[in-house]
């Protein structure tokens, strides 16, 4: 993935302390919802991942590397923390619309997962249990304060001016939102912020301790606009994991099988040219739903099903046989309707519905491929049997009752060779 423009490498420094981190305090369903609504980016050493004063639009969870935190003072910078695997960065100031309070440089390589804030929004309303362990977060930075000076202690320490809301020593502020909380910010006297019904009802103090009002709640936004797709014609896909609650597979096993699904579904869209960021995609368990932009056409979208059972099939090479991964793919095109919730529409039941056909379970376990592939009739002969290179002997056609639905399709088996 893309990152920010390169900048001149900068001195690697101390490494971050160990410590649990955000990432290791969500549960599995929590990490696997947060895995498929983020993507993966990478920051070579001494990339600057922002600068302070910059727009805040976004938030990392670091998986792997190290990076500072820093602010200008005096003509000069001044480290105020490290932050390492594990930790979030970044997001207080996106979710209250600030700008960057401090800079972020890239201590060795780092690979996050980068989240918009719209994005992370949606993220906390659909796990709310997340919003208090953000609003942990807080608490814990600003109870691991080292500060840097005895000057800042006694900026901590200071009495609240009864008149400003603030310690005498409040214009002292050497510390970052993005990784290291002002140690005067429990006592800001700036209104707290409104709650979203999801989020008012989770919100309870930690340890036994009431957290700096407002200091992490979420600003109130307006519902997300309607989709400017809404009602074109888009690429439908439905993907699944067969066979992902049988009993030989533990709760870890269905985390790591997700996980990888969503980045083999992240490089296949990457190798075939087809936007993933632009897509819109719904998390399923042990699947998901994937909807392409109508500009992108269903021509396009049909490699991606080749790429992606290329990279399974390596995958399932050397995998233990508990996260080994077997595939089912559907593929329909037509209108979607989209409100703030997701998608919906007869297209998406009838694409849904393909992946639960009687024909197409029945191919994967007979043939113990990686990956069924079955396209709708009507993407098939309008588009697929038109399309340059194809080969219609590796389709069977087939017709099934599912529900009430009397569906049409066409099936292709993935020639990646059964498995051992």
């Amino acid at each position: 993935p893309a990152t920010a423009g390169p900048r001149a490498t900068e001195a690697a420094g101390p490494r971050p302390p160990a410590r649990s981190g955000f990432w290791a305090s969500l549960a599995p369903l929590e990490q696997a919802g947060f895995l498929a609504a983020a993507h993966d980016v990478v920051y070579p050493l001494g990339e600057v991942l922002w600068r302070e004063g910059d727009a805040a639009d976004h938030l990392l969870v670091i998986r792997s590397g190290a990076v500072r935190i820093c602010v200008d003072r005096d003509g000069g910078e001044r480290i105020v923390a490290f932050r390492g695997p594990g930790d979030i960065i970044g997001e207080r100031a996106a979710l209250l619309l600030r700008r960057r309070s401090a800079t972020v440089v890239a201590v060795d390589t780092v690979r996050a997962l980068r989240m918009s804030t719209q994005e992370f929004a949606a993220y906390l309303t659909a796990h709310t249990r997340v919003v208090a362990l953000v609003e942990k977060e807080v608490y814990d930075r600003l109870t691991e304060r080292v500060f840097p000076s005895q000057e800042h202690a006694r900026a901590a320490a200071a009495p609240l001016d009864p008149y400003t809301g603030t310690s005498a020593y409040a214009a002292i502020t050497p510390y970052d939102d993005d990784g290291v909380l002002s140690p005067y910010a429990a006592r800001a006297a700036e209104p707290p912020l409104r709650l979203t019904p999801s989020y008012a009802q989770t919100m309870p103090s930690v340890q036994g301790r009431a957290l700096p009002g407002g200091a992490y709640a979420t600003a109130v936004k307006e519902p997300p606009a309607r989709r400017p797709w809404t009602g074109h014609m888009c690429s439908i896909m439905f993907v699944d994991i067969a066979s992902f609650s049988a009993p030989y597979r533990t709760d870890m096993d269905r985390l790591e099988m997700r996980r990888i699904m969503y980045e083999l579904l992240w490089e296949a869209f990457a190798d075939a040219g087809v936007p993933w960021d632009e897509c819109h995609r719904e998390d399923r368990g042990d699947g998901a739903l994937i909807v392409v932009p109508p500009e992108t056409p269903a021509a396009a979208v049909e490699p991606v099903v080749a790429r992606l059972a290329a990279s399974l099939r390596r995958h399932n090479r050397t995998a233990q046989e508990a996260v080994r991964i077997q595939l089912r793919v559907a593929l329909h095109v037509g209108p979607v309707t989209a409100d703030p919730q997701g998608v919906s529409g007869s297209s998406v039941i009838h694409a849904a519905r393909l992946l639960d056909a009687r024909p197409l379970r029945q191919r994967l376990a007979e043939t113990r491929a990686d990956l069924a592939f079955v396209a709708s009739a009507f993407l098939y002969e309008t588009v697929l049997a038109h399309a340059p290179g194809h080969d219609a002997a590796r389709y069977a056609p087939f017709t099934s009752r599912v529900k009430e639905s009397r569906l049409k399709g066409w099936i292709r088996v993935a020639d990646t060779g059964a498995r051992d």
